[in-house]
């Protein structure tokens, strides 16, 4: 992911130049810049660059400004809540592959949609930002961090080893000779509550939150849609939904406001528990006295 938006219109449109196509107006770029534009900068002033770059490739006499609000975010594209998953066996396996700080196993990438099929959650796997993390508390590993304050890293270092561990998970419904589920009245034994059900259940409710944000997301898109006439396209298709724009056009700040700020909402929910994650890994070291009370579990966010 590109660290702004602002190489965005011009990268798209060196590449169809570089392979001989003779390009329109900038005007006539509008549907694939507005659409497709989603990516994030470490700083704001990347992201209002970005919003300039794009209005620049993409204006035209007689068009309303667009809003990029909805796809140009500030954040992190290295280190980031997304969606990736690790296999229910695989974490609670004896191993620990997944805890290991070198050649440990990485999460499997799992996208809403792949080939343009939906990707559901598979059974019993959790999402790699419900479970701790070997790069948490990273200045552990400075040498000079530990020259300059080796009482406070090694404080961090204590809390890491304590969080890293791998959940429990029971297995007295498991039959010991074939692995298969016990048979009770019929029926397969469930399986005891542990800290592995709990992470399992967790993940559910991410993917119950996470297709809220994403219906409240194409309200949002509807609300601030920008009419765009393209020759030959039909805004009644399906297709070109995205042409359509509504009868009353909302404020953008309020869109906004509504997505982005509003407390206890399915957005604010998630990204309490991605921004979580992210930040232990970043814990600073004047602030290990504190790291105690940081949640080393932000699956339990996803549930109170």
């Amino acid at each position: 992911m590109a660290q702004n938006g602002a190489c965005l219109p011009g990268g798209h449109r060196q590449a169809r130049q570089g392979a001989g196509e003779q390009l329109p107006a900038r005007g006539d770029d509008v549907p694939a810049a507005t659409q497709a534009a989603a990516r994030c900068g470490r700083k704001s002033s990347g992201v209002e660059l970005a919003e300039v770059s794009l209005w620049l490739n993409t204006m035209h006499p007689g068009m309303r400004a667009p809003w990029f609000g909805l796809h140009l975010r500030r954040g992190n594209s290295l280190i980031g809540g997304r969606r990736a998953v690790y296999a229910g066996e695989d974490v609670a396996s004896a191993a620990k592959a997944w805890l290991k700080t070198k050649g440990g196993l990485a999460p499997t990438p799992l996208p809403f949609r792949k080939d343009g099929v939906e990707q559901p959650l598979p059974p019993d796997a959790v999402h790699q930002f419900l479970l701790p993390n070997p790069g948490w508390a990273a200045v552990t590993g400075i040498s000079e961090a530990k020259d300059l304050a080796g009482s406070e890293v090694a404080q961090l270092a204590a809390w890491r080893r304590g969080v890293l561990q791998r959940p429990k998970r029971s297995t007295a419904h498991l039959n010991k000779n074939t692995g298969e589920p016990k048979m009770k009245n019929g029926r397969p034994q469930p399986e005891a509550p542990s800290q592995f059900t709990r992470l399992r259940d967790a993940a559910r409710r991410v993917e119950f939150l996470w297709a809220l944000v994403v219906e409240r997301m194409e309200i949002s898109e509807q609300a601030i849609a920008r009419r765009i006439d393209v020759w030959g396209a039909d805004p009644t298709d399906p297709e070109f939904g995205f042409l359509r724009r509504p009868e009353h056009a909302v404020q953008k700040e309020q869109v906004f406001e509504d997505l982005f700020h509003a407390v206890d909402t399915p957005y604010w929910r998630l990204k309490t528990v991605m921004d979580a994650w992210c930040a232990l890994w970043f814990w600073p070291v004047d602030k290990a006295a504190s790291v105690d009370r940081a949640p080393a579990r932000p699956s339990l966010l996803c549930t109170e």
